[in-house]
């Protein structure tokens, strides 16, 4: 056999049909299988059970660090008090984190009715029949008895309760998604209400949209009035919006010299507490003056030795730089603001323009007619309308973008990108596969024969245990991917990013975690057939997908119980901030970060997951119905897990919301299973028809049931199309019965602004502007935070070198402590009167500022919470002491 022919017959053999090992397997061995992941499961559970007590930062960081609005109260702290406390706690409470996150835990809800329901009715019914259908000749084994594949030609007429209860399952399944449609439709519109009624300042977003592609011409403010002047209300401000990349490379520069300067003082404060010297002053302050190269942060130094090069004050040359480029920020960005609307001044100071526009109408109803009108006769121009915007969801980065040709090559190439990923990924995944069949691996690359000596054991691991970890490491590869990829497509906001990650990524563990693993003819023969004979498509499936049931049990087990119990015990938060915090030798503003930093979903890659098992467990929902009872007992155990996770522990801030669009892509990507249930009986139908004494096919009952059940393909196919048409159009737009309120509100709007331009000529630009604007415009330096020592070098540093005003860049001690050994300790953010940006901390859920060692926030301790700023701000004298040339005492508790 030649090397090519290997490498196919691998890559049909390895992992395709992989599934169908399992097939005939007893039921001692699946609960042996699975008996493994629930041991680990329930190890999972008792560490969080121990460990959240502990560690109320990780696991409870809601009870603690959100405001005082926002906060939740802790659990009890017996053992097991917590399960009582998220059991109780009602699934509408969700609703405040937004409609994304509420309606997942909706979701598994919802999937959990689904399967529980079709539980109660196909399994009493299908198990028996299943059981007592086989003949002595033809017995099945295992869990195989309970499918369908367990019974016989001869009694083919059972297969009527098998079409019955086919249609019974797709008609549940319409009415919980019809259902659910309309009511999520519901909920969107009430939010949106609710915006506007009780947040005010957020219904200014609401009437912005951003105009893609605006040609220089239409570049405009009049000439976009003029356009949108037919709409209602017409238009209440415009923004252009301009390439930052030079201003936002100064912010850059200068977090790149703050953090310098806090280790290079962080470090010598440790060297000094350790090893104390009497020339600390001296050394502390000096080192050889850097060369800068280019113009870049590429610097050469000449050796110590040469004593006639300068030596400069390390701290007065790092602060040097910061006040130069925060004077550079403050000029370029008063300079863009005060000509903001002025493109032609901007162009000229070299500030290009890009063909986004920002406009913000004075209806709420004007956006959503804006969305749905073609707005420009010439092509590719104002060709994308985006609406409901939250300012900080917008990808600058992509808005920059100028050229409109780049970014429609860029949105094909991607597309084109992640098409050959799908369907070249069974490479990768095919290596991996690979490793489980040692003999194939060793007849491919014969250097690897020695594996073949190796122990049974030994063997057995390196079959069973490391395809597993790359498979699930390649798994999170393709996540990863998926996201670059979309983001590069030149999309503008989060939250239409988080909705094509998941379309793809639903799409790619379809093919590559159902369909390529379940066929056994390998991918290669998949495409193969189907090209050549798209009608063998319903037997090839008919004839593999009953095979692969049993694996697929395992599967849902395994990863839905490894699922939850890591949304409890959070092993990767744990490991950051326990274990790598712990000898990280940071900065206070880093460590700080960290410990406040609460964990985002990003929902565009959960969602995909879970449709997936969903669209599994609807597909063998007739074909092995015990899979029923697996998908039910799974989803609750996620949602429960998730239920905590949501309440003490993910950011309740989601910038990327999408109202709830992600659930309605997520129960129609449903359908797939759907598909393929009904693909599949159609094929089974038809092949196992009777056959007479000399072995020809005979039509029969089966084949009538295989007509009906195409019949009921053709329906699903025109109620999906009829629900994709009714539903995207209904969920997208806002009803004109309910735009009374929103023209209410406008009507006072421009009343307003009318009042506002007649009273001035020319004024900066509000907060609101300011609101839709680069990040970079709004950016306040932060202060230099250093940690309090017991001896005083912080007030030194401070009485030397941080002035009484705000003009130079100021150093404070606050905040954070450093003990002899040189470990750094927190208990509050790097808050001052210079500090007002407030990038790290809100000043409403400051912490205690004591230095007592039992209210020190470290790494296994939780912070006291403090309710007001005057107890953790710092005081004038901490935060700008007059200069000193002497050492103060140490500070006081």
């Amino acid at each position: 056999m030649n090397t090519s022919s290997r490498v196919f017959d691998f890559l049909n053999t390895s992992q395709s049909g992989k599934a169908h090992q399992s097939s005939g397997i007893s039921s001692q061995a699946f609960f042996s299988s699975i008996s493994f992941a629930l041991a680990i499961f329930l190890i999972q559970v008792l560490a969080f059970s121990y460990l959240r007590k502990k560690f109320r930062y990780i696991y409870q960081p809601r009870s603690y660090f959100v405001e005082d609005r926002c906060k939740v109260p802790p659990p009890r702290n017996s053992f097991v008090g917590w399960c009582s406390t998220v059991f109780r706690t009602p699934l509408v409470s969700y609703n405040d984190l937004g409609l994304d996150a509420y309606l997942f835990l909706r979701f598994l809800t919802i999937l959990i009715v689904l399967f529980g329901g079709l539980s109660l009715t196909c399994i009493p019914i299908l198990v028996p029949i299943n059981f007592t259908g086989n003949v002595k000749e033809l017995q099945s084994t295992g869990l195989d008895k309970v499918s369908i594949s367990n019974v016989s030609m001869e009694k083919s007429a059972r297969y009527f309760w098998h079409c019955l209860m086919a249609n019974i399952t797709i008609v549940w399944f319409h009415l919980i998604l019809i259902h659910e449609l309309y009511h999520c439709v519901q909920l969107k519109r009430q939010k949106l209400l609710s915006l506007a009624t009780y947040y005010p300042e957020n219904s200014n977003p609401l009437k912005t949209i951003i105009l893609t592609n605006v040609s220089l011409k239409n570049r405009n403010k009049e000439r976009l009035r003029d356009i949108f002047s037919i709409l209602p209300g017409g238009v209440s401000d415009i923004w252009f919006t301009y390439n930052h990349d030079k201003l936002d490379g100064l912010v850059q520069d200068y977090k790149f010299y703050r953090g310098v300067l806090e280790k290079q003082i962080l470090r010598k404060m440790r060297k000094q507490l350790n090893n104390p010297d009497p020339t600390f002053e001296r050394e502390m302050f000096t080192m050889n003056k850097p060369i800068e190269i280019f113009g870049s942060k590429m610097q050469c130094r000449f050796p110590i030795g040469m004593k006639y090069i300068q030596r400069v004050h390390s701290i007065e040359y790092c602060l040097e730089k910061m006040t130069a480029i925060k004077f550079q920020i403050n000029k370029r960005r008063l300079e863009i603001v005060s000509h903001i609307d002025d493109p032609t001044y901007l162009q000229t100071h070299g500030i290009t323009s890009t063909d986004n526009v920002f406009i913000t109408l004075n209806n709420q109803l004007s956006t959503y007619m804006a969305k749905q009108l073609l707005l420009s006769s010439n092509y590719f121009e104002m060709d994308e309308c985006y609406v409901e915007l939250n300012a900080k969801d917008i990808i600058w980065d992509n808005l920059q973008i100028q050229n409109s040709f780049i970014k429609r090559c860029r949105k094909y190439f991607t597309k084109v990108a992640m098409l050959l990923i799908i369907i070249g990924w069974v490479v990768p995944v095919a290596f991996v596969g690979l490793v489980s069949h040692l003999p194939y691996l060793t007849a491919l690359i014969p250097m690897l024969a020695w594996i073949n000596k190796l122990p049974a054991t030994m063997k057995n691991i390196v079959s069973g245990l490391l395809p597993t970890i790359a498979l699930s490491l390649l798994t999170e590869a393709v996540y990863e991917t998926f996201r670059n990829l979309c983001r590069y497509q030149g999309i503008l906001t989060g939250a239409k990013l988080e909705l094509e990650v998941q379309k793809w990524l639903f799409l790619f563990l379809f093919v590559q975690v159902f369909l390529v693993v379940s066929i056994s003819s390998g991918i290669t023969s998949v495409f193969q057939n189907l090209l050549q004979n798209p009608i063998s498509i319903p037997k090839l499936v008919a004839r593999d997908l009953p095979k692969a049931s049993n694996f697929f049990f395992s599967f849902i087990v395994v990863r839905g119980l490894a699922y939850s119990g890591n949304l409890l015990l959070q092993l990767n938060q744990l490991l950051h901030k326990v274990i790598i915090f712990k000898f990280r030798t940071g900065t206070p503003r880093q460590r700080f970060k960290i410990l406040v930093t609460l964990p985002k979903q990003h929902w565009g890659s959960i969602y995909p997951f879970f449709s997936l098992i969903g669209s599994i467990g609807l597909a063998y929902s007739i074909l092995s119905p015990l899979i029923l009872i697996i998908c039910t007992v799974i989803f609750s155990v996620v949602l429960f897990s998730y239920k905590h996770c949501l309440l003490y522990v993910v950011d309740y801030r989601n910038e990327s919301e999408t109202f709830g669009k992600l659930y309605t892509v997520a129960l129609r990507q449903l359908y797939a299973g759907v598909y393929c249930l009904e693909i599949c009986l159609v094929g089974f139908f038809f092949l196992v028809g009777d056959h007479d004494e000399n072995g020809h096919y005979l039509r029969s009952s089966s084949f009538t049931l295989g007509m009906y059940m195409g019949v009921t393909m053709l329906v699903t196919t025109y109620i999906h199309i009829k629900i994709n048409q009714k539903f995207d159009r209904t969920y997208d737009m806002l009803p004109l019965d309910l735009c009374s309120y929103f023209q209410h509100e406008s009507e006072k709007d421009s009343r307003r602004h009318k009042d506002e331009k007649t009273a001035e000529t020319r004024k900066p630009p509000t907060q609101d502007r300011i609101l839709m604007l680069h990040k970079s415009l709004s950016y306040q330096p932060e202060v230099v935070w250093i940690p309090r020592d017991q001896v005083g070098l912080s007030q030194f540093v401070i009485s030397n070198f941080s002035p009484p005003s705000d003009a130079i860049i100021p150093i404070i001690d606050s905040g954070s402590v450093i003990s002899m050994d040189g470990q750094v300790s927190i208990c509050s953010g790097p808050l001052s009167r210079f500090d007002r940006s407030a990038e790290l901390v809100n000043s409403q859920f400051i912490f205690s500022t004591s230095m007592t060692d039992s209210q020190v926030l470290s790494s296994d301790q939780r912070p006291t919470i403090c309710h007001s700023r005057s107890s953790a701000a710092p005081t004038q004298g901490n935060s700008a002491p007059k200069r000193s040339p002497s050492r103060v005492p140490p500070p006081s508790s």
